[in-house]
């Protein structure tokens, strides 16, 4: 018996098979778009974190050049116990930051805290994640 074009459309085996061919298009898709992207998806996260230590030290920038440029010579980055601490130069303007995480409701919180050279006043909060 010979079934019909539209007989095979309602089958179930016809709809997973749809399914599973449609769900791999994009996945193939989607690991594409990802690879592309990669390296800028890199740099705006580093780029959002130098923006994040500048504005927790209250370092004013205009624009994203102007925040790396700013960072690379107005920042020193020292690891203590494993933990990166940003200082400011010169010595007579020190200001810290430290990152920190914590649980939230949903996932980790990250942020940046700026602190004063005396470390007697909080100079900015800015969250990362």
């Amino acid at each position: 018996m010979k079934r019909s074009l539209s007989s095979l459309k309602d089958s179930k085996g016809y709809l997973v098979g749809f399914a599973v061919i449609v769900t791999f298009a994009f996945v193939l898709l989607l690991s594409f778009v990802n690879e592309l992207t990669k390296d800028r998806v890199k740099k705006n996260q580093e780029l959002f974190l130098i923006r994040a230590v500048l504005e927790s030290m209250r370092i004013p920038y205009r624009n994203d050049q102007d925040a790396l440029m700013t960072f690379q010579t107005r920042i020193t980055v020292e690891e203590i116990q494993g933990q990166q601490i940003f200082i400011t130069n010169p010595p007579e303007e020190r200001k810290y930051a430290i990152l920190f995480s914590g649980n939230g409701l949903w996932s980790i919180i990250q942020g940046v805290l700026g602190v004063d050279a005396k470390f007697e006043r909080v100079t900015g909060l800015s969250f990362v994640e």
